[in-house]
């Protein structure tokens, strides 16, 4: 939507497609997969059409664009657009709207036309009459389908009286929207005050992370915060920004990387709001702000599979129509929290698409806590275009987790199995072959399509031509770099021409494969075709970023040969979202040292950074280095029972809950051979763990009268953004620093930054092996009466290069005070105190 208010000139600014859109005019979603192919066919046809008539008419303008002024109550009213094609014809002034069409229909009239397309057209015959007033027009709808082409003009008569109620009844909603929007936020900025600390009193150092925050709001810039688990870094987040945008009418985003977070911030947000109300009438005046918690479309989806288009989904037919209709979105706002299970049920009460409810209440919410992809993500930003980016401040929780996750954002791959499984399957339709594919390869094929042939003969051969140039590709970069054929892994070079015309060439298709879809019926969530068609895209568009942060390596490992684009480095990319934003707060347990975070997460230099210290008394926790293993990879097997025979000691000196914590799952399913406690459980934290089973781990450590140990891995969903307050974890014992396993990819990183900034070696394996650490070392001390101990099992902490990277108030002087001589006499020692 363009619609632009300015209420200090009482000027109301809009398009012709804000009057005749779908939210105005009730029309259904259309995501499906190719719904951006469509529009580029649009494009295609509307530019094709007016060179036609530009060639055969010297008058014809094309593009026109037309402003005409009104009043609607106190506001003077802006109505902009852009005619498609205006020419004079025998003293009448012709008026053209241009629009693509996919029907096979051989007859269209204007009574079968998209009315959407007809209300556009009348609109533009309205706006010109008022602008020219006095000559004669006409209005031709000019209706053009694609395959095979046919050109429909259908004449479009003026209707003068319809057109202008349709205007004054949008105007209606909009300026009603707008001053509900306004109350919203006179409310909500009155209400600034009552957004009060929600504890009684601070934790130590709270009060410096709140002022520095909004010194950051303040000057509109970013702020790195360091602050140990348990200071309070949410609810210090959240009542520093929550204060600063109610005053200012700004919104907020909180990301996080982990669905347990989102918990954490749920829990947060309910400390400032009330529940809703049960008496209905004073419920909108309840909340002190809104809150959303926006959770992924395949989690939320109310279909029984997830495609958004009108043919597969009731939820998404008539969506527009349904949402202006019903008070969900003002039902939804009366709550001060609207949590995921809300909007499902709300949404399949009223027939509407969840997701896009959620999205709808984007616009309307003080807070939105999502994920990092919503933001961060390429493929989602175009998603997020309802909200003002400029007017919107970002925190982003567990910030050390950013710039991995960016990464895997900007690293598409492309599979050569996939290609020729592809073209395998298409031999039989070209008739090359006569097996057929164990597996449907094609949505025609599946069970659930409909009866109707395949696509035809030249789209099928036009792809298998598509698809062997990409075979003839990897063939030739096979031969090139013959060294693959030894390593198993090569970086190559790619030619970015090559890639460019193979994305033009793909589009094509995509927009063939389209109307094949539209006309078949063959709308299908299983579609491999598009997948791969997909997965190219998305090759393609990353091949033409240029930048030394790129990497293209050819792997021969595994069952095929497979091209990636390996983005060594997102700060770039990081940086470029970052700036779109009001503010950005970064914050997180771990960010030691802060030079590293200021450069992976695409932070100036000179980006203001606070550290600070854990607020409980130090005398509540012992930690100790225990250098009397080793966990690097060559000699790990020869310590694997040593290590199960400390973690045994630890856990039998004082009964309780423990954790320990390891590098990967491999070394913890080697250690866990080894552990048999005495009167514990031992838990045992599973590569895919669904939230059902993470819930029911967790659940039984809330057991008094039983001792459990958990084995988990250091990064994971039990390390990081959970708590374990007191009696739920006593011990955690961190089994070797968690460096990434040496890689080719992690070694393409090392290169990188050591080109960068000298410091290979600590950015790619290091400065985030050792953040693992401490974030798993959080875990245990979460308040002033919480009492716990960290073991740290390996001889590497008590190396220097390790030990300095230890958090400063874990000791007095030096680290070397860590490790222990005996950590039996000094674990008996802190537990009799």
């Amino acid at each position: 939507m363009s619609i632009y208010i300015d209420d200090e000139t009482k000027t109301i600014s809009l398009s012709v497609r804000d009057l005749c859109g779908a939210e105005a005019t009730g029309g259904s979603l259309n995501l499906s997969p190719l719904a951006a192919a469509r529009k580029e066919m649009g494009r295609d046809i509307h530019v094709a059409y007016q060179a036609a008539q530009s060639a055969q008419q010297a008058a014809y303008r094309k593009e026109h664009s037309l402003r005409h002024t009104t009043h609607f109550g106190e506001y003077t009213v802006i109505i902009h657009g852009r005619i498609d094609g205006v020419y004079e014809a025998e003293g009448i002034t012709v008026i053209e709207e241009v629009k693509s069409v996919l029907s096979q229909a051989d007859d269209v009239n204007v009574e079968s036309a998209p009315p959407a397309y007809v209300l556009q057209l009348r609109i533009y015959l309205y706006l010109w009459s008022h602008v020219h007033p006095g000559g004669p027009v006409a209005g031709r709808l000019i209706l053009i389908r694609c395959e095979p082409e046919r050109i429909w003009p259908l004449e479009i008569l003026p209707d003068s009286d319809a057109v202008e109620a349709l205007i004054r009844e949008r105007l209606k909603q909009i300026v009603e929207e707008h001053e509900r929007a306004c109350r919203h936020q006179a409310l909500k900025q009155a209400r600034a005050a009552s957004i009060v600390f929600p504890f009684p009193q601070m934790r130590k150092h709270q009060d410096r992370m709140i002022e520095a925050i909004g010194t950051a709001l303040e000057q509109r810039s970013r702020l790195l915060v360091s602050a140990p688990t348990g200071i309070g870094k949410t609810v210090a987040a959240l009542y520093a920004t929550l204060r600063f945008a109610a005053r200012h009418g700004l919104s907020i985003f909180f990301l996080t990387s982990k669905t347990t977070q989102q918990r954490i911030v749920a829990g947060t947000l309910r400390l400032w709001n009330l529940e809703p109300s049960s008496e209905p009438e004073k419920a909108a005046a309840l909340p002190v702000f809104n809150s959303l918690i926006l959770r992924s479309k395949e989690k939320i989806c109310a279909n029984d599979v997830v495609f958004c288009h009108e043919s597969r989904c009731r939820y998404a037919r008539d969506f527009f129509r349904k949402l202006e209709e019903s008070n969900v979105r003002d039902a939804l706002l009366a709550e001060g929290l609207i949590t995921p299970e809300r909007v499902y049920a709300a949404a399949v009460e009223e027939e509407l698409c969840p997701f896009e409810l959620s999205l709808e209440m984007l616009k309307r919410v003080d807070v939105t806590v999502c994920d990092y992809n919503y933001v961060y993500d390429p493929g989602a930003f175009d998603r997020m275009d309802s909200s003002d980016r400029s007017r919107t401040i970002l925190i982003v929780d567990e910030a050390h987790n950013l710039y991995s996750r960016a990464r895997e954002y900007y690293s598409p791959e492309l599979a050569l199995s996939q290609i020729q499984a592809l073209r395998s399957s298409l031999q039989p339709l070209l008739g090359f072959g006569q097996e057929e594919a164990a597996q449907p390869a094609f949505a025609w094929e599946l069970p659930s399509a409909p009866d109707s042939p395949p696509p035809s003969q030249s789209f099928l051969g036009r792809l298998d031509t598509f698809l062997e140039r990409i075979q003839s590709f990897f063939s030739n970069l096979l031969e090139s770099y013959p060294e693959v054929h030894e390593s198993g892994r090569a970086v190559v070079s790619l030619d970015r021409e090559f890639f460019a015309e193979l994305r033009s060439e793909l589009d094509e298709l995509m927009k063939r494969y389209l109307i094949y879809q539209r006309r078949s019926g063959h709308v299908q969530d299983e579609d491999r075709l598009l997948q791969c068609f997909y997965g190219l895209s998305d090759f393609c568009q990353v091949v033409a970023m240029e930048g030394e942060e790129f990497v293209h390596a050819l792997s021969t490992e595994g069952a095929s040969p497979r091209l990636k684009i390996v983005c060594v480095d997102a700060a770039r990319q990081l940086r470029s979202v970052n700036e779109h934003y009001y503010s950005v707060i970064a914050m997180s347990a771990t960010l030691s040292p802060m030079e590293f975070y200021r450069d992976v997460l695409g932070f100036d230099r000179d980006t203001e950074v606070l550290a600070l210290p854990s607020p409980f008394p130090p005398e509540n926790r012992k930690i100790l280095i225990v250098p009397e293993v080793s966990t690097t990879y060559q000699e790990r097997a020869m310590h694997f029972s040593r290590i199960a025979r400390i973690i045994e000691e630890v856990i039998a000196i004082r009964p309780g809950n423990y954790f320990a914590f390891f590098p990967s799952f491999e070394f913890l399913r080697e250690v866990a051979r080894f552990v048999k406690p005495k009167d514990s459980e031992v838990l045992i934290q599973d590569r895919i763990m669904p939230d059902h089973h993470r819930s029911a781990l967790l659940e039984k450590l809330t057991d008094p009268g039983k001792r459990h140990l958990v084995l988990a891995v250091q990064g994971g969903v039990f390390a990081e953004g959970v708590d374990y307050p007191g009696e739920l974890a006593v011990g955690a014992l961190i089994v070797g620093p968690g460096l990434p396993r040496v890689s080719f990819e992690q070694e393409l990183m090392r290169q990188f930054y050591e080109e960068a900034y000298s410091k290979g070696f600590e950015y790619a394996y290091l400065y985030p092996g050792m953040n693992r650490v401490v974030q798993s070392a959080g875990r245990i001390v979460r308040s002033e009466t919480d009492r716990g101990v960290i073991l740290l099992l390996d001889k590497r902490f008590a190396y220097e290069n390790y030990s300095r990277l230890l958090p400063r108030d874990w000791y007095q002087s030096s680290p070397a005070e860590l490790t222990a001589k005996d950590y039996r006499v000094a674990l008996a020692q802190f537990w009799r105190r």
